[in-house]
Formats: structure tokens, sequence, C-alpha cells
């Protein structure tokens, strides 16, 4: 039993100190969690329309699957078939630009971009966007035209996840808010 509470001293007392006192820290500079906040005010949430009009109708059941399988995956807040709460997606055309040449000044590597834009309604009315997110993935080409066309749907495809990615990064924080103290 002494053994026990030494390993209790020595471990797990530091640990439960340190996060007691970088927990006060933080309240005390005004940063909680925040109930009233986007997503932490959403119990229960319906997957919407992905607007691609750019991209192939398999880019945007991908996005739609995305969605739902990242918000799943944390938990919360729910998905449910039928919600006053919907997410929706737009998606802006893909970009290209070179960024590389090859020997003899042809491009042999270019940066494909795709922008997402998450928004939040009830009953039509729009109270929360994530504002246009990039994201980006370089794609080589050089190849058979058919081995090309193959690296930029793969390129798209690795761009929208990212951008996805980002702006359901910023849904999350959107429920954590410094609050101004008086």
């Amino acid at each position: 039993m002494p053994r026990v509470s030494a390993v209790l001293m020595n471990r797990i007392l530091p640990n439960a100190l340190l996060l007691t006192i970088v927990s006060v820290g933080l309240i005390g500079c005004g940063y909680h969690l925040v109930r009233a906040g986007v997503a932490g005010s959403i119990t229960e949430i319906e997957i919407g329309a992905v607007e691609a009009p750019d991209l192939d109708e398999s880019s945007a059941v991908r996005a739609r699957s995305r969605l739902r399988s990242q918000i799943k995956r944390r938990g919360t807040p729910a998905l449910v078939q039928t919600s006053t709460t919907e997410l929706t997606a737009i998606v802006s055309a893909p970009t290209r630009a070179v960024i590389g040449f090859g020997e003899n000044g042809v491009d042999s590597v270019q940066q494909t971009g795709v922008k997402v834009e998450l928004k939040l309604s009830r009953a039509g009315h729009v109270f929360w966007t994530s504002g246009p997110v990039t994201g980006e993935q370089p794609l080589s080409v050089g190849g058979s035209a058919y081995e090309t066309e193959n690296s930029r749907k793969r390129a798209i495809e690795y761009a929208l996840d990212a951008a996805l990615d980002a702006a359901l990064i910023k849904f999350y924080q959107a429920s954590i808010t410094p609050e101004a103290r008086s």
C-alpha cells in the first residue's frame, strides 16, 4: 500500500495541480466554454445540401459524406434526418496555378485549390458562416492525358477534404469565445 501512495503523490497530484492552475488561469483571462456559442448551443443538426455547381455530382456526395462522418466522429451535435438547424456547404470552382516547370519549360507541378463555406441556418435564416476556407493540393502533370486527369481529380478531392476539415474546425472553435472582463 505505501507504493500506491508514493505513485499518487509523485505523479497524479502534480498533474492534477497543474491542470487546476491552467484552468483557473484561463478562466481568469476570460476564456470559457459557452453553451450559447454556435456549436455549444446546437444539440442536433441536419446535413443539408452541398452546392458544388462546378464539380461533378460525386464530389458533392463525397463532401456531404465527409461532413457527416466528421461530425459523427466528434459525437456532437447529434446528426438527425430532420432538424430545425441545417448545415450546408457551398463549394467554389477549383482553381489551378502552375508552381513548377519541367526541364523543357512545360509545367510539371500545379496547385489545385477549392474554397468551401459552411453555413448554419434555422428556418431559412443563416446565423453563422465559416467564411470562405481554402484547401490546396499540388498535383503532378506530364504523363498521359488520362494520368493527368486522374491526378487532377484526386487533387480536387484532397483539396476539398482539407477545406471541409478547416471549415469544421472553425465551426467547433466558434463555441469557445473570450469574454470581455469589466
